[in-house]
């Protein structure tokens, strides 16, 4: 084997041991959608099956009365997205697009954020997306308002 091949072979080792580090780490990225100007849900961690995934915030700030929930489902393509009317400022209502297909969801005042949660170590996980997306109903000093926060979409390594 002349020192080109051995190179080669090196080179092509090397990347694939990368290529396979990466796609053992997880991933997530915004989806986009909600109301204006809104954020998403914040989570941190590997999103590796078998770890804990800490989910940050939820996107929303409750306040005295306020109530909410984090969706959990599949991520919708924009295509698909249902436009939903709600009344998130005092200027009236505005479409709000939702942009998870709810599976489930968590009651965000029986929660405590962070929030840790155990992604189960089943390999039928790695490479499998699901979406979060937060529906609130926020009150402060200007009143109560309904939003959507942005879609984040979480992808298992």
């Amino acid at each position: 084997m002349n020192i080109i091949s051995r190179t080669t072979l090196i080179f092509a080792l090397a990347f694939s041991c990368s290529a396979a580090m990466l796609q053992a780490q997880g991933s997530q990225r915004a989806l986009g959608g909600g109301c204006a100007g809104r954020s998403t849900p914040s989570v941190s961690g590997t999103l590796v099956i078998g770890s804990t995934a800490r989910i940050d915030s939820p996107g929303c700030f409750l306040g005295q009365g306020g109530f909410g929930l984090l969706l959990l489902g599949a991520p919708l393509p924009p295509a698909q997205w249902i436009p939903i009317p709600l009344q998130s400022s005092r200027r009236g209502t505005e479409l709000c697009d939702l942009v998870v297909l709810p599976q489930a969801f968590l009651d965000l005042n029986a929660l405590r954020f962070p929030l840790n949660v155990a992604i189960p170590n089943d390999p039928s996980l790695r490479g499998a997306a699901v979406g979060l997306q937060t529906l609130c109903y926020e009150c402060g000093f200007a009143g109560c308002f309904e939003l959507l926060t942005q879609g984040l979409e979480i992808v298992f390594g």
